[in-house]
Order: C-alpha cells, then sequence, then structure tokens
C-alpha cells in the first residue's frame, strides 16, 4: 500500500468503495420499505467507529485490533498504549446503516427505529362502563358529592378541646357539689338529732307529769269509794 500522509489517511476512502485491510466487517441492521429488518455486510471505518481501532504509536494510523503491525510505517502496535482503544467485540448496532460504505444490496432510506413509549402510570385498561368507582376516578371522572346526613362524626381541634375543658369544668363542679352536699347532710343529721333528743326528754317530763297525776287522782277516787262505804 502506498505511503499516504498521517491527516489524509481516510481522506481518500470517503465516496469509494476500497476498503484496506485494517477496517472490520459488521453486520449491520437495516429496516426495511415493509418494517422487517434484514442485516447488511458492511464496512465500518475508523471515521464511523473510532473506539474499535488501534492507533500507531508513530503515525497515528489506525488499524483493526487482529493487526499486529502498522501497514504504513512498519512499527509494531502497542495494544497496552494509553492511546490504543480496547479490543471491543462486534455487535451490530441498532441505527441504520449508511449506504455510502455498505456492500449490500438496494439503497435503503433511513428511517429512525420506533421506540416503545413506557405505558403511563396509574392508567388501567377496564370496561368503560365498569362500576368499579376507582377505576372512573382514575379515568378522570369525579365522584358525585356526598349528601349530608346532619351528624358531626369529628370536632376540629380547637372545638374538641373546648369540649375537655368543659367535661373537666363539669366534673370539678359535681365535686363541689357533692363536698357541699355531704357536709350539709352532716350538719343537718346531727341538727335533727339534737331536736330528737330534745323532744324525747320533753316526752319524758310530760309522761312523768301524767303518772303523778294520774296517781293523785287514783288516790282521790279511792279515798271516796271507802267514805261511801
Amino acid at each position: 500500500m502506498a505511503q499516504q500522509p498521517a491527516q489524509h489517511h481516510w481522506a481518500w476512502l470517503l465516496g469509494t468503495r476500497q476498503v484496506p485491510k485494517s477496517p472490520s466487517i459488521a453486520y449491520l441492521p437495516v429496516r426495511q420499505v415493509d418494517g422487517t429488518v434484514a442485516y447488511q455486510q458492511c464496512w465500518i471505518t475508523p471515521t464511523d467507529h473510532p473506539e474499535r481501532f488501534i492507533n500507531c504509536s508513530a503515525c497515528s494510523y489506525p488499524h483493526h485490533p487482529s493487526i499486529a503491525t502498522c501497514q504504513l510505517c512498519g512499527t509494531q502496535l502497542d495494544r497496552h498504549s494509553d492511546t490504543e482503544k480496547p479490543n471491543r467485540p462486534e455487535q451490530p448496532s441498532l441505527t441504520d446503516s449508511d449506504p455510502q460504505h455498505s456492500t449490500g444490496s438496494k439503497h435503503v432510506p433511513r428511517r429512525s427505529m420506533p421506540t416503545e413509549k413506557p405505558p403511563k402510570k396509574h392508567v388501567r385498561f377496564e370496561d368503560p362502563h365498569s362500576e368499579d368507582p376507582l377505576s372512573k376516578v382514575q379515568r378522570g371522572h369525579k365522584p358525585a358529592p356526598k349528601r349530608s346526613t346532619g351528624k358531626k362524626t369529628a370536632y376540629p381541634t380547637t372545638e374538641a378541646a373546648k369540649i375537655w375543658r368543659d367535661m373537666e369544668q363539669v366534673e370539678m363542679n359535681l365535686e363541689r357539689v357533692t363536698e357541699k352536699l355531704e357536709r350539709n347532710g352532716q350538719r343537718i343529721t346531727e341538727q335533727v338529732e339534737r331536736e330528737l333528743e330534745s323532744i324525747r326528754e320533753r316526752l319524758e317530763k310530760i309522761g312523768q307529769r301524767i303518772r303523778e297525776l294520774a296517781g293523785l287522782d287514783g288516790q282521790r277516787v279511792r279515798n271516796q269509794i271507802q267514805r261511801s262505804r
């Protein structure tokens, strides 16, 4: 192969089918008009895929990893240098190949492969006539407003605190009233007991007087009976 300047290594290759030994051969998928994918044998050049080639340390000529000696200057390729690329396995890419470098069949217009969109979140594919309220809400239907039953099941925080304070106040009032009633009841009981004691004393005095009067009358009656005899 003729010696060429390093900066024009691949300029002559563009637009031609003359390919040296250094480029690699790959099978690239090409989407046909009918939607099918056909794999065509294509030349992969360093211009398109520089990561698949190793550059010469002397003249920077790119080579396929299977080549050990530079085709221009004959320098042994240093496979462990900083400038070389690792020998990666050739894998067919998912992009359409450039017909400029392909040796396959007829020209196929470039088309972007359709990407499958991920399903949207919170989407339920159900019967639109289903009675499931959750599915209706997720499809955008607003639920009907609930009718008020007139019963309050929960109080706000401030109102609940107020009710709790009122209940505590009522309990304290009940305790005070109970203590007061107990004190009043004890005082009333003592007063009633004193009244009863005084009444018993008076009744005893009255009974004694009655007995005395009855005894005097009985003696007078006996004296009259004796005198009448």
